[in-house]
């Protein structure tokens, strides 16, 4: 099955056979514009030097702004999943897309990448042929990338209001950035969170045999699989679109990232990168790499999960994340015959995901307008 998806990769991204779609070897940009939107691009220059493009899309086809918003587009960050990039909000058609969705519902939508991916490749004195460009894991991602994007957007849209929606990966660096900076806490920002990766029974499944003998299969399986590829991820998988999908993903990441993934399944927690007992006394001051602890999230934020999901199954969503998030969790949606790549890629993610993260911030937003209002009359009385 897996030299059948390799030939399938290799037939649809030769360029000597012509494509079913235009769009297959469009960089973001060209996606965005091909389908009438403007866009923009940002370069968010991490503490630790790296240069990493964010996407914008300012404004919807009709320029109108969310409700409740006082004409000034409210803004939306998005977080992809592991070895994708900022494309997979724009890869289906404008009416199946998340990033043309919300864009079209009146925000302003900027979408994230992370250090290593397609749009991650610069920094400020370091080459992608460097060993020590591709020394970072997911927790650089939380620490860094995600951290400097989120402060480059607020300040770039000079607002103190931001929504975040995370997918997979997208979802687990903001949980682990939350849990250890309260500081981020502190930041007018809500959270609406695609499915995440349940991280012990993902890696009981596709990360056990990671540093066997066995393990170039292994590691070919978990890029497939991943990025939604595997035989079940593709129950409302848009087959008129497997070219343009297969000519953005997988995106890169670091072979120390999957190892940091791998780690995780010896504590069954979310830890920071193990380096073996001696070195975690220098650099964390203990023996084991420190917890991340979600108890400590105080964030408001929805989450959209299925039972159908083998990455995530509903009794590790309900155990391991839905019960530590604790009052942090204002709304939790179980949707059916929903797999891991449908929440971001599905024929029904419009419907069921992306509409009601709409309404949920325009809900959202008509209750600050509402204590606005309030305190407004409040101060004239």
């Amino acid at each position: 099955m897996l030299l059948y998806y390799v030939l399938v990769f290799v037939s649809i991204l030769n360029p000597a056979h012509p494509t079913r779609n235009e769009e297959t070897f469009m960089k973001v940009p060209q996606l965005i514009s091909h389908f009438g939107y403007m866009f923009e691009e940002h370069y968010v220059t991490t503490e630790d030097g790296y240069i990493l493009t964010v996407h914008r899309i300012p404004v919807g086809r009709d320029d109108r702004p969310a409700p409740h918003s006082s004409h000034r587009r409210p803004p939306v960050l998005l977080m992809h999943c592991l070895l994708c990039d900022s494309s997979v909000f724009v890869l289906n058609l404008p009416t199946q897309s998340l990033g043309f969705v919300l864009a079209d519902a009146g925000f302003d939508v900027w979408m994230a990448n992370t250090r290593g991916n397609e749009y991650g490749k610069n920094h400020s004195y370091l080459s992608v042929g460097d060993k020590a460009f591709w020394n970072f894991t997911w927790y650089h991602h939380s620490r860094y990338d995600l951290k400097n994007t989120v402060e480059y957007v607020i300040n770039a849209t000079k607002q103190e209001d931001i929504y975040y929606v995370g997918h997979s990966q997208g979802t687990l660096i903001m949980f682990a950035r939350l849990a250890e900076d309260p500081h981020f806490n502190s930041k007018e920002m809500r959270m609406l969170s695609g499915v995440p990766l349940d991280v012990p029974h993902f890696l009981k499944k596709y990360f056990a045999g990671f540093c066997s003998v066995n393990v170039m299969s292994k590691v070919c399986n978990v890029f497939l699989t991943l990025v939604g590829m595997g035989t079940e991820q593709l129950t409302q998988f848009n087959n008129s679109r497997w070219d343009v999908v297969a000519g953005h993903l997988p995106s890169a990441s670091s072979a120390l990232n999957l190892l940091h993934w791998a780690q995780v399944l010896r504590f069954h927690e979310l830890r920071k990168f193990d380096y073996g007992e001696a070195r975690n006394i220098d650099v964390y001051g203990q023996k084991q790499p420190p917890l991340f602890n979600l108890t400590r999230i105080t964030t408001p934020m929805f989450m959209f999960w299925s039972s159908d999901d083998t990455l995530a199954p509903d009794t590790d969503v309900r155990e391991h994340i839905i019960k530590k998030l604790g009052n942090a969790l204002k709304g939790s949606f179980a949707l059916a015959h929903f797999t891991h790549i449908d929440f971001i890629l599905g024929l029904r993610a419009t419907e069921d995901v992306y509409k009601p993260i709409v309404r949920l911030i325009y809900n959202d937003l008509a209750e600050r307008a509402k204590t606005l209002h309030r305190l407004r009359t409040i101060i004239l009385k």
